[in-house]
C-alpha cells in the first residue's frame, strides 16, 4: 500500500540536490572551519557561501545570519539572549506561539520578568488592541510568529513590529513556517530578530539560523571558541549548513510555482471537504498555501 505524507509543517524530505551539495562534506576529509590550514579555509568558504545563500533567501545581509542547530535553539537564543541584557521587564508573546517561545518566556518569570500572552481572534489573528494595551507596561521583548504551523495564518508582522518599536520593545518573529512558502524579507518585516529553519524547506535537520539586527545587544547561549561572531560557539556543522544554503536557494527559485500550484491543490481539497460537513478554521484569513486546518462535525 502506498502512503501520502501530509506533515510538511513538521519536517520535509531532503531534496536530492541538497543531498548532493552536502555529500562532499560528509564523505571527504573536511577541515574545522576555524582552522587556518587549507582544509579549514575550504570549510570556512563553504559556510560563508551558505550564509550568503540564506541571507539572500530572507532579505538580510550575510553578516546578520547566525547559524544554530535548530529553530528551537534560535528562538531560545532570541528570547533569553535579548532578555539577558535588559533590566527585568516584560515579554509579550502570542497565544499561538510554539513552546520554544512560550516556555522560555515563562521561564523569565523566575528572574523577575513579567510574561504575558496576547490573544488571537477567531481567525487566529493577533489581537492588536490587546497588544497595545499590554505595551502600556514597560516591555522589552515582543515575539509573534509570522505564520502558524497549524492554521497557516499569516500575521501582519509589519504592523506588529511598528507598534512594538514605538513602545520601545525589541520585536522577534518565528518565521520558520513562512520561509519557502511566502516571500520573507527581514528588512521589510521591520523586526529586530527572525528565526528560520532548514528542515522545513527540504534541507537537512540540524541547521537553522537567527537573523539578527547587529544593533541588538544580545548574550550568547553557548560560550566557547567564539564561532558565529562569538554569539554561538561550537564547531559548525559544515554539511548541514551547506545543505541549508542550497535549500534556501532552491526555495526562492521555486517560490512562485510552489505558491500557485500548492494553493490550487489546497483550495480544491477544501472545496471537496464541504460535502463532508467540514469546518475549515481560519478559512477567511490570509494563510500559507500548503496548510489546511479543519474538523468534521459529529452528530
Amino acid at each position: 500500500m502506498s502512503s501520502i505524507y501530509l506533515d510538511h509543517n513538521a519536517t520535509t524530505a531532503l531534496d536530492q540536490r541538497v543531498l548532493e551539495s552536502m555529500l562532499p562534506w560528509m564523505l571527504n576529509q573536511s577541515g574545522n572551519p576555524t582552522s587556518r590550514h587549507i582544509f579549514g579555509r575550504s570549510a570556512r568558504d563553504a559556510v560563508e557561501h551558505a550564509r550568503a545563500q540564506v541571507a539572500e533567501a530572507c532579505g538580510a545581509y550575510a553578516s546578520q545570519v547566525i547559524f544554530t542547530a535548530s529553530g528551537t535553539e534560535a528562538n531560545n537564543f532570541a528570547v533569553k539572549g535579548i532578555a539577558a541584557n535588559q533590566v527585568g521587564s516584560q515579554i509579550l508573546y502570542s497565544a499561538i506561539e510554539h513552546p520554544c517561545i512560550s516556555r522560555p518566556a515563562k521561564a523569565l518569570q523566575q528572574v523577575g520578568w513579567l510574561s504575558s500572552e496576547i490573544g488571537v481572534d477567531a481567525n487566529g489573528i493577533l489581537n492588536i488592541a490587546q497588544l497595545q494595551q499590554a505595551l502600556e507596561t514597560t516591555t522589552s521583548i515582543v515575539s509573534v510568529m509570522l505564520a502558524n504551523n497549524e492554521t497557516g495564518v499569516i500575521q501582519n508582522m509589519t504592523e506588529i513590529a511598528e507598534i512594538s518599536r514605538k513602545a520601545g520593545a525589541f520585536i522577534h518573529t518565528d518565521a520558520v513556517q513562512g520561509l519557502g512558502k511566502i516571500p520573507v524579507h527581514f528588512t521589510d518585516l521591520n523586526v529586530h530578530a527572525m528565526t528560520i529553519s532548514s528542515h522545513k524547506i527540504h534541507g537537512p535537520q540540524g541547521a537553522a539560523a537567527l537573523i539578527l539586527d547587529k544593533r541588538v545587544d544580545i548574550q550568547p547561549l553557548l560560550h566557547g571558541g567564539g564561532q558565529e561572531r562569538g554569539l554561538r560557539s561550537g564547531t559548525e556543522n559544515v554539511a548541514a549548513i551547506v545543505g541549508f544554503g542550497m535549500a534556501c536557494e532552491l526555495a526562492v527559485a521555486n517560490l512562485a510555482d510552489f505558491n500557485s500550484h500548492t494553493q490550487m491543490l489546497r483550495d480544491a481539497f477544501e472545496h471537496g471537504l464541504k460535502s463532508l460537513n467540514v469546518t475549515v478554521f481560519s478559512g477567511s484569513a490570509r494563510r500559507i498555501p500548503n496548510t489546511s486546518f479543519f474538523c468534521i462535525r459529529r452528530y
